[in-house]
């Protein structure tokens, strides 16, 4: 029956899922998880459950240090903090949240029950991989009453493949050679040149990453006049 080889497809991508997030883990290629905007996204959890202060003012002074969550700012007059992200995406992590805080709990002696210590990393990122897997089953329910098995295949190995980004999706500070490398994307900035045409790329994530001398959540300023 299809509805098995929809299962399949969907396991094999929680499988190798499993698998690349935690060799990328172990090797440090791409961390902390929550990080950027999932970190707006993610603040809600550990402000309900474990600090129970949704003002975010016992998370920036505790695990955060002083600095608000990307997207979380002062709110007016007020000393509260409030996030410009709405909760749905918290609200589908939770369950995840909450298998962290246990395994949090029983593995480190409660050490370390903050929100953002290995197990809640790991949780947050197999979250995502779960509701991942469950969008392309009901994607291939969808494309299945349209388009041929072998043509659902490729799509969906493409949407659980690699991103579009320029950087390698495993080190996410090296240029990946699917474009040539560095040399080849100057080439790429050079032609753009010719023809008046400005490149944007978005290089303060990677930056951050690649400096391991530094905190992750080290505040970076940029100034750009429409230069690579």
């Amino acid at each position: 029956m299809d509805i098995w080889k929809r299962i399949v497809f969907a396991l094999l991508v929680l499988i190798l899922g499993i698998i690349a997030i935690d060799y990328v883990n172990s090797e440090q290629l791409n961390y902390p998880i929550i990080r950027s905007d999932g970190e707006g996204y993610y603040a809600y959890l550990p402000a309900i459950f474990l600090y129970h202060d949704i003002s975010l003012r016992t998370l920036v002074a505790g695990p955060l240090h002083g600095i608000a969550p990307q997207g979380a700012s002062i709110w007016a007059d007020t000393t509260r903090y409030f996030i410009k992200y709405p909760a749905g995406e918290a609200i589908l992590m939770t369950p995840f949240f909450l298998m962290g805080s246990v395994v949090t709990y029983f593995d480190n002696n409660g050490k370390g029950l903050n929100g953002y210590s290995p197990h809640f990393q790991h949780a947050a990122a197999y979250s995502g991989l779960f509701y991942t897997a469950i969008g392309l089953f009901l994607l291939w329910t969808v494309l299945q009453n349209y388009f041929k098995k072998s043509t659902i295949v490729i799509v969906l190995t493409g949407e659980a493949g690699p991103d579009g980004s320029p950087f390698s999706p495993l080190s996410q500070t090296r240029v990946s050679e699917k474009v040539g490398g560095l040399g080849g994307l100057m080439r790429l900035k050079e032609a753009a040149d010719r023809i008046e045409i400005e490149l944007s790329l978005d290089m303060i994530p990677h930056t951050s990453i690649s400096n391991r001398e530094s905190s992750a959540r080290t505040v970076a300023w940029t100034r750009t006049a429409g230069r690579l």
